[in-house]
């Protein structure tokens, strides 16, 4: 029996239209595929870490959020690279800003370019940003001392870790232009301390930043202030700093030891409206020694 025209037609269609379907879903499939493969062409590799003698990482964090932004933190930075470049033009430089300075990446930057050190080698750490105390089952006193980064905090005992991990014979230099103390009253300029939301906040800390480097004297620590003080946001010479940084930088030249260095810092701070007290940690044989060598 022949069928009748019509019905041949939409047979006819029906087919077409599943082979269009077929064809388009082929062709989605292709250039999916082929994003797939251009992704994987181009996809960044991690920059392998190589050996330097002199190398300085530089951390800054601004912009908190929530009312806890800083104003002068990437300025620091810069102005830690510009003298670096003019007075030690031999460091290799890299900068942290903002959303860049995650824990995770804080850590591993610091941590890949320690692997990496030889005896004589130097590596500069700066920070600029907040500290915070975070409560603690481990610690006698029921806190940690932490910087609070972009993405939360950063506890004392992960800077351990690091500093365990220098080898013998190279030298780790850290400057933190924060604060962990949470006197909030006694100084009216912005300080660097970001108050963890329901934590009670302790006027008396223990800064193992700093003292947790006696143990095994790798490193050589300056804070922005003492343990009961915090490190001013200022605004110095019409321009936002840390009072740390802004003073220490007019501190140090190339034939400056770190006792000198310290020394100097100190007829700047404590003074005018800033009643902060730098220290300096660590290994008191490196004391003496040229900065940076």
């Amino acid at each position: 029996m022949k069928l009748p025209d019509w019905f041949v037609v939409k047979i006819n269609f029906v087919s077409l239209w599943k082979i269009i379907k077929a064809i388009r879903k082929f062709l989605h499939d292709q250039k999916i595929n082929s994003v797939k493969a251009i992704n994987m062409c181009f996809k960044k590799k991690p920059v392998p870490v190589t050996p330097v003698k002199r190398r300085a990482l530089l951390f800054g964090i601004n912009k908190y959020g929530g009312g806890n932004n800083l104003n002068g933190c990437l300025n620091d930075v810069d102005d830690v690279e510009k003298k670096l470049k003019n007075e030690f033009p031999d460091f290799v430089i890299s900068k942290y800003k903002d959303s860049q300075v995650t824990c995770a990446n804080f850590f591993n930057t610091i941590k890949d370019a320690i692997q990496v050190m030889r005896s004589g080698d130097v590596l500069y750490l700066h920070y600029s940003g907040h500290g915070t105390q975070v409560p603690s089952s481990q610690e006698a006193n029921g806190y940690h001392e932490a910087l609070y980064l972009i993405d939360g905090p950063f506890i004392d005992d992960q800077i351990q870790t690091l500093q365990a991990m220098t080898p013998a014979g190279a030298t780790v230099v850290a400057k933190f232009d924060s604060c962990f103390s949470g006197d909030l009253l006694r100084n009216p300029t912005r300080n660097r301390f970001y108050p963890m939301p329901g934590v009670r906040i302790r006027r008396k800390v223990i800064n193992r930043f700093a003292k947790a480097f006696k143990d095994e004297l790798k490193w050589i620590v300056f804070s922005g202030c003492s343990e009961e003080e915090t490190s001013a946001d200022a605004y110095i010479d019409g321009r936002y700093n840390g009072a740390f940084t802004f003073y220490d930088n007019l501190s140090y030249w190339k034939d400056s030891t770190y006792s000198q260095e310290i020394d100097k810092l100190h007829t700047f701070l404590p003074g005018g409206s800033y009643d902060q007290n730098p220290t300096l940690d660590g290994n008191t044989n490196l004391f003496n020694q040229v900065v940076f060598t």
